[in-house]
């Protein structure tokens, strides 16, 4: 007699046979959103025909659970009144004279900048009555050129959160910063100062940590989704520190080595890069030139998505693929394997490059090895990309030449720190497993642990102090931008709660406690900055949101570059690490509108998953939301299967900042909540990029919520054969005469509309005035999602939990 094990394995192979059955033989123009939706299940059509999918389960809801994400919404709007209960209460004086550019009702906008992993992206502030509501890009930023991703769209969200950090505390019990700075002074002044920070591009700070390295403190820095492998492989072949920058629109030929260039989580560049992007890719007028992009990536991205050609390999195939392609263009060394998939293409690819020198880019991901990089960068070279279409820059990250965590814990265990500074990052969280950060910190009691940030998180725990930080919305700072260019970040409100910024903390462990205004002024006038006429060129930055003439210089690429390695030939099933497209490493996972921003391609929300290959789950005999055992050489974990179509073969790809036991109430969920697991207890320090795993079922389930198959057309019960998406060869649409008939090849010429979707079937009036349609240009939109986050923000959308996402709210 078989189990319900059996069972349930018998029905999940027969769907794969029947969808498999489907697509046999299928070619062209036919679009799919779901598997369930290619097999036709019984249960897809009772869903796509049913107007209240689930309405059993909302039946069952009980009271306690429907008030829940309600409450935790009037707390967050209600909370951030009650300063006064908890503070001190300061003098507030209404206006007797209104300022004169203030009118009541309409909105005031301000330039500054939010930052990410140190990088900065210039942002327009929408402020009403002394309130900021929304972010714009700042047109005038060079990392923004007005457009916003959706990480920085939601740092309002950030701001306005009552799961912030709101004290300083010592042993669980609030203290002031005051007794903070009257016991650590003391301790300065002994010697013995560690101090571990983030990536950091901040002159102000840089000014202030050397300041304090002078005086005998250590410095290092942990960042988990840094640009590490990017700067070394610059100075490899420049001698310095640097960062590649790159021009996309007049890039004819584009080769991603597994770069997802076109997102702020990959790639610091991405809102500009994308804008170039998509410029190259644009077809205006009635004959164009499009550029061709040829992607080579082990997980399933938003490039790869966009690609003209993509081809899906192991990770850590990436670098052979690149040598062989190198080795087609007439590089002999080091000699490459491309895979199979790649071999018969080689010589048309490198063909295509050759055709396009000096207009043409190779990018590597920010998350491959160092060799990766340079290898992308010798092959720029090679083809005269160098000066033309690539650039390279001394990196802004002045913290790249700090010690790393790995550093930190040795001197830790060597007994040469006895004060210990975490400003802004969370190494107890995000190191890799076999460091075992929180039992070093934990294990060194002689060691006095400051903690500074944002939220309590994992490091805070084992901290003997904790003092809160500022948001970027509410305290004076600087920060560099990819390209190098300084910004000015200016508070749009005065601190919610008791929070203090980095620089206003290394001030204060300096002996000179200042604020931030003054402290970043200081650093103008210390380089000279506009000179006799300091303030106009100030008031002028200000409201720019820029520093003119503040971009890093130029790198000339050097010979005597150190040969790169050969390849190493995959042995078995890998794991790439990523971080995760909403939240990150980790840092936003208390962030509502983030966590129910639909992830690109699976459009899963509030979760993290085991992304694997169809053909990889049907000989591990794994389906859709299984939970399997995930092991590397340094740990082991549970998660959730997600098979994606068009993912490698022999490799699943994990994201990162999921599985948190502190930093809020959204950050801590877990099980059918929500919450995913940790990938950094899979990662080793030796390659943070990707690791050789094993993928063992453990015969659970749990379900897991995506919006990918939600509103389809026809799901109102009523028939839509209407065509939506148009489609052609730019070949054919440069041939042809009537390029509309070009768009319409194998699609109805006429669109007729479907009364029976009107709210007023029967014409009350007649019109014959200009209507409006909505319509979305493929070559440029890359599926970031921004827009999304825009709207919760600009229409103050409610978060609604993973369980009412999954019933299509």
């Amino acid at each position: 007699m078989e189990t319900i094990e059996q069972i349930q394995q018998d029905r999940r192979q027969v769907a794969l046979d029947k969808m498999r059955a489907e697509l046999e033989g299928k070619r062209g123009q036919q679009y799919w959103r779901t598997l369930e939706e290619v097999m036709q299940t019984p249960e897809f059509e009772a869903w796509f025909e049913d107007e209240f999918p689930n309405r059993k389960e909302i039946f069952e809801i009980d009271r306690r659970s429907l008030l829940k994400f309600a409450g935790a919404g009037l707390a967050l709007a209600g909370l951030t009144g009650c300063r006064g209960v908890f503070l001190p209460e300061e003098k507030l004086v209404p206006y007797v004279k209104a300022p004169e550019e203030y009118v009541s009702g309409k909105p005031l906008f301000y330039a500054s900048a939010v930052t990410l992993a140190g990088y900065a992206t210039g942002v327009l502030v929408e402020q009403f009555e002394g309130r900021p509501i929304k972010l714009e890009g700042n047109p005038d930023h060079p990392a923004s050129s007005g457009a916003l991703d959706s990480m920085s769209q939601a740092e309002i969200l950030n701001f306005y959160d009552p799961d912030r950090s709101q004290n300083v505390t010592t042993g669980g019990d609030i203290s002031t910063w005051e007794a903070f700075f009257r016991e650590a002074g003391p301790k300065v002044a002994a010697g013995g100062v560690g101090i571990l920070v983030g990536a950091l591009t901040s002159p102000t700070a840089a000014r202030l940590l050397s300041r304090l390295q002078a005086k005998g403190a250590k410095l290092y820095s942990h960042e988990p989704a840094g640009r590490a492998n990017v700067t070394k492989a610059v100075a490899a072949v420049t001698g310095k520190p640097g960062v590649p920058v790159y021009d996309f629109s007049k890039a004819k030929v584009v080769i991603s080595l597994d770069s997802d260039f076109l997102s702020r989580s990959d790639n610091p560049g991405a809102l500009v890069y994308a804008r170039q992007f998509a410029k190259a890719r644009r077809v205006l007028g009635e004959k164009g030139e499009m550029s061709r992009l040829y992607a080579i990536e082990a997980a399933a991205g938003t490039v790869g998505a966009m690609a003209d050609h993509r081809y899906a390999v192991k990770p850590s195939e990436v670098y052979g693929a690149g040598c062989a392609l190198a080795n087609a263009l007439g590089i002999a060394e080091p000699a490459g394997a491309a895979p199979a998939n790649i071999a018969a293409d080689l010589g048309a690819i490198a063909a295509d490059l050759q055709k396009n020198r000096s207009a043409s880019i190779v990018v590597a991901g920010e998350h491959q090895p160092a060799e990766v990089h340079q290898l992308a960068f010798q092959i720029n070279q090679f083809l005269g990309n160098v000066g033309q279409t690539v650039k390279f820059v001394e990196t802004p990250e002045f913290t790249t030449g700090y010690g790393s965590v790995q550093d930190l814990l040795a001197d830790i265990k060597g007994a040469k720190i006895k004060t210990l500074l975490i400003s802004n990052t969370n190494p107890v969280y995000s190191a890799p497993a076999d460091l075992k950060v929180g039992e070093v910190l934990s294990a060194a009691t002689a060691v006095a642990k400051i903690h500074h940030g944002l939220y309590f998180d994992e490091t805070a725990e084992v901290a003997d102090w904790h003092i809160p930080m500022t948001h970027t919305l509410e305290a004076w700072g600087d920060a560099r931008s990819f390209e190098g260019t300084a910004t000015i970040v200016q508070p749009l409100i005065a601190p919610l709660y008791e929070g203090r910024s980095d620089i206003e903390v290394f001030s204060g462990l300096l002996g000179e406690p200042k604020g931030g205004y003054d402290l970043v002024r200081e650093t103008l006038t210390s380089k000279g900055f506009g000179g006799a006429t300091f303030e106009k060129a100030w008031r002028e930055a200000i409201h720019n949101g820029t520093i003119p003439n503040s971009a890093s210089a130029t790198l000339a690429m050097a010979g005597g570059a150190a040969p790169l390695p050969a390849p190493v030939k995959s042995k078995g099933m890998e794991v790439v690490f990523a971080p995760d497209p909403t939240i990150f490493d980790g840092r936003f996972a208390n962030n509502g509108w983030l966590q129910e921003t639909p992830k690109p391609l699976s459009k899963l929300v509030w979760d993290n998953v085991v992304y694997m290959a169809p053909s990889d789950a049907e000989s591990n005999k794994i389906a859709m939301d299984d939970v399997v055992l995930v092991k590397t050489a340094v740990g082991e974990v549970e998660g959730t299967a997600f098979i994606l179509p068009g993912h490698a073969k022999g490799s699943v790809t994990i994201h990162l900042g999921y599985g948190r036991t502190a930093g809020g109430t959204l950050a801590t969920l877990s099980g059918v909540d929500g919450g995913g697991f940790s990938a950094y207890k899979l990662m080793s320090s030796s390659n943070t990029c990707f690791a050789d795993v094993t993928i063992t079922p453990t015969g659970k389930t749990q379900y897991l919520s995506t919006t990918q198959g939600h509103n389809p057309l026809g799901g109102d019960r009523i028939p839509d054969h209407r065509d939506v998406i148009r489609e052609a060869t730019l070949e054919k649409f440069n041939a042809a005469e009537n390029k509309r008939e070009a768009l319409m090849v194998g699609h109805s010429m006429e669109q007729e509309e479907i009364k029976e979707n009107n709210l007023f079937p029967e014409e009350v009036f007649e019109w014959k005035g200009e209507q409006w349609g909505m319509t979305i240009d493929m070559n440029a939109c890359t599926g970031c999602g921004a827009c999304i986050t825009a709207c919760q923000a600009e229409n103050n959308i409610s978060v609604v939990g993973k369980e009412q996402v999954s019933r299509g709210r």
